[in-house]
């Protein structure tokens, strides 16, 4: 539960109030690969943004017949793109390998808010800070919003602060781009 409440508590800080909020859930399944929803974080995380007032689109694979049983207020989406419609943020809950690359240009059209928080931690900071999106992943810093997509472009990644980077790779974070004289 303890995981649950670190989570939802991520979730209010970056959006403060979740009452009414729209909130797109990717993943229900306890790993990828599998319908199994047993003891699976993503619906203890659901029950309590629900009990919090959110609305919840949500979209996996495999295992929405058997959330259903357990979750039948929310809404089941046919595709992570369906269910990220007019969401205030998209939550990643299972590692799935579709979810991987998803269309982030075509995604922050369809986001009411470019909020991913991300339980698993599969991006790179970067690549979502180029089309807009702030990133906030878990056990890390998260990266902070660029003004638009288009600002994005007046950005770089440097390897000032840690931001969100896997292990394996340097810390990052995005400075502004010094005009060239």
């Amino acid at each position: 539960m303890r995981r649950a409440e670190q989570f939802v508590a991520k979730v209010k800080k970056e959006l403060w109030v979740l009452r009414g909020k729209s909130l797109a859930i990717w993943g229900l399944a306890f790993k990828p690969d599998t319908d199994d929803v047993r003891f699976a974080p993503a619906l203890n995380i659901a029950k309590r943004l629900l009990a919090e007032g959110a609305h919840i689109r949500a979209y996996d694979p495999q295992a929405m017949q058997k959330a259903k049983d357990e979750l039948p207020e929310i809404t089941y989406c046919l595709s992570p793109q369906e269910a990220a419609q007019n969401a205030d943020a998209i939550l990643i809950l299972t590692e799935w390998a579709e979810f991987r690359r998803p269309d982030w240009a075509n995604l922050a059209k369809t986001v009411a808010h470019p909020l991913v928080i991300d339980g698993r931690n599969l991006y790179p900071p970067d690549e979502l800070a180029a089309h807009g999106f702030q990133y906030v992943c878990i056990g890390k810093p998260h990266m902070p919003r660029l003004p638009s997509p288009s600002a994005a472009k007046e950005y770089v990644v440097s390897p000032v602060m840690a931001s969100c980077a896997s292990p394996l790779s340097a810390p990052t974070s995005l400075a502004p781009v010094q005009p060239q004289s």
